[in-house]
């Protein structure tokens, strides 16, 4: 109570009342770590720096590995309170003057703590740096701590630091005749999450398939090959890996959980729900049991593979299972509102309300609506397509007639098929439900009421699906999540399918007010607004979309400047990538000499960007433009499923 008197003090913005309050109720406060901490981050805000250092030090006497306290510290000694906003340590994120480095490594470098250890490497270049991290790394090695290579990410991000790590790996390696065994084994480890680290692939292989020949019973091995081949672009190869691993412990949920990630993301969609299923109850259907558990992870992984496979009504289903599980956590707070307020606990209950109004912006919940936002846009398109074939065939000649007959019957026919296949499945699920009933034992309790899914396959959600329900989403990622461009790109294409040019125009203009210039994304549609929209097709809105053009063309002419701009001053192959397809979207053709230019990358970017060059180039280009894209690509990911290649897993 006397903890939530003060935070109200400090949130009317008087910091010396709130110190002297905090003074006063000290003798009533239990939790003197929260007391403790509550004060030093006040006097860091009030500008008592050398007070709030000493408390900090006296917190992380307690607790050397709290990183809170850590950038408590830092903000103090660095005389920043704004660092107290950050939600990391700022040495490992923040630009430091050279004083502030100076001012920092006289307390963290020397540190007996491991934690200080690692907060000094940030800290140290050069070559002050090359003696600690070696110090680092021997120690985590010779403890065989699987986490090293994680824990020394960051590193990877200075150049010279990424060079002096290889250095030290190739050191490692040379010294197998002195190490022990138990350590070389982790230095194994660590050379094949360097190698992945740096995109070696082909290295990275080699040395995790050492590890598992020295020693073949290690689970992390196992998941580290399956990350690794991920990387590579064969998630086939990386299922399969991860569930040999599974398969040594099959008891271990982590793992099994890790397996049905991989299985669905290479869409082994039904050994991907058998595998989940062997950690549900094990009567009624898995699949409830997960939606009961709101197993959203596995939602998401589900609905995702489901989209990949193009099954609209599962994916939009698992979709919509996200959506009613954070509805439902709106719902229960309700619960908790008297029950916090009986029982005093009211720093805990702001806190909630706090979260609840920013719960919808969460990830998931995020990632779920765009999920669905793709389905609904989807189906769309499938009945646009549906509709431009009918209409032409009516222009059609007798002999094209009879071939888009039929066309059409064997099309009629293979959705009769489905709605069979849909209504058997179906009839085995209820069968299946009926004989776990009749089989089932007089000692269990299981209810008698089992809920069966009406709708397994989601094809009630399909018959519902639209643009108006696409949009309702997109409101949503408005009001939650608008500092994300992909917001505003899933705004724009509900839009421009609806045909809502200003809609369409805000979207882009909000894309703008986030990133503050062009986007990979929004230069594509910004490209295609401006082409299609002509005042012919757009009305009395042209006038807006004139307007637009001061912020959105910043300064330039017209689409030709604007794209001639970007590929001047961009010239990573996702902005080429961008600026090919806008350039295909205005001309209605593909650019001659585009894929040569994207051939200069030579496989430094990821598999993602060469994913999205890949969809342009089929979309857009010619089959020769294609040949020559895949081909040469192709000897840069020689694992990647997207041009043919795979890693042999026997």
């Amino acid at each position: 109570m006397y903890l939530y008197q003060n935070e109200l003090i400090e949130e009317k913005g008087d910091l010396v009342a709130c110190l002297a309050h905090l003074e006063t109720t000290k003798s009533f406060v239990l939790d003197t770590l929260v007391w403790r901490h509550r004060k030093a981050d006040l006097l860091v805000k009030q500008g008592d720096f050398d007070d709030a250092v000493v408390l900090y030090q006296e917190l992380l006497a307690i607790n050397p590995d709290h990183y809170h306290y850590h950038r408590g510290l830092q903000a103090a000694l660095c005389r920043r309170a704004d660092w107290l906003a950050l939600s990391s340590v700022p040495s490992a994120t923040e630009s430091l003057s050279a004083h502030e480095v100076s001012t920092l490594l006289a307390i963290y470098e020397g540190h007996a703590s491991p934690t200080y250890g690692r907060l000094a490497l940030d800290l140290l270049s050069g070559a002050a740096l090359e003696g600690p991290l070696d110090a680092y790394l021997r120690r985590g090695l010779v403890k065989g701590i699987p986490s090293l290579g994680s824990d020394i990410k960051a590193l990877y991000a200075v150049p010279a630091k990424q060079a002096l790590l290889s250095k030290l790996v190739a050191t490692y390696l040379s010294e197998e005749a002195t190490t022990s065994p138990s350590e070389w084994v982790w230095r194994l480890y660590l050379a094949a999450q360097h190698f992945d680290r740096i995109r070696d692939i082909s290295q990275a292989l080699v040395y995790i398939d050492r590890c598992l020949q020295h020693t073949p019973t290690v689970l992390e091995f196992y998941q580290k090959k399956a990350v690794i081949l991920k990387h590579a672009g064969d998630y086939n190869a990386a299922a399969t890996v991860v569930d040999q691993g599974r398969q040594l412990d099959l008891a271990d949920r982590y793992i099994n959980n890790k397996t049905t990630k991989y299985l669905l993301r290479a869409n082994r969609i039904a050994q991907a729900e058998d595998t989940i299923a062997l950690f549900t109850r094990h009567e009624g259907d898995p699949q409830q049991n997960l939606y009961d558990m709101q197993c959203m992870w596995y939602e998401l992984a589900a609905g995702a593979a489901q989209f990949r496979q193009l099954h609209a009504g599962p994916a939009l289903k698992k979709f919509v299972a996200v959506e009613k599980h954070f509805n439902d956590f709106l719902d229960d707070q309700f619960d908790f509102h008297t029950y916090c307020m009986r029982k005093m606990t009211l720093r805990a209950y702001v806190q909630m309300l706090r979260m609840c109004d920013t719960l919808l912006g969460h990830p998931i919940h995020v990632q779920a609506t765009h999920g669905a936002i793709s389905v609904h846009i989807h189906r769309y398109d499938q009945q646009q397509t549906t509709a431009t074939t009918a209409d032409s065939s009516s222009k059609q000649s007798a002999a094209d007639k009879a071939k888009a007959k039929r066309a059409a019957a064997k099309a009629r026919k293979a959705e009769f098929q489905k709605a069979e296949e849909a209504k058997q499945l179906q009839k085995e699920h209820d069968a299946l439900e009926k004989e776990k009933a009749t089989k089932k034992s007089k000692n269990q309790s299981r209810p008698k009421d089992t809920p069966v899914d009406p709708d397994p396959l989601g094809e009630q959600l399909l018959s519902k699906s639209s643009l108006d329900e696409a949009w309702r989403l997109v409101t949503i990622l408005q009001q939650h999540a608008p500092h994300d461009v992909d917001t505003h790109v899933a705004a724009f294409d509900v839009a421009f399918r609806r045909q809502k040019w200003l809609l369409c125009l805000q979207a882009l203009l909000a894309a703008h007010a986030t990133d503050g210039s062009w986007h990979p994304k929004t230069l594509v549609r910004l490209v295609r607004l401006y082409t299609a929209a002509t005042p012919a097709a757009v009305g009395v809105v042209a006038s807006f979309l004139e307007n637009g053009k001061a912020v959105l063309f910043q300064g330039l002419n017209d689409i030709a400047a604007i794209l001639k701009h970007v590929a001047a001053t961009h010239t990573s192959l996702e902005w080429q990538v961008a600026v090919a397809e806008a350039e295909s979207l205005a001309h209605g053709s593909f650019k001659a000499g585009t894929v040569a230019l994207w051939l200069q990358d030579k496989g430094a970017s990821s598999l993602g960007v060469y994913e999205t060059a890949v969809r342009v180039v089929e979309k857009y280009g010619s089959q020769k433009d294609q040949d020559a894209f895949k081909q040469t690509a192709k000897t840069w990911f020689p694992y990647a499923t997207l041009f043919g290649n795979k890693y042999d897993t026997k």
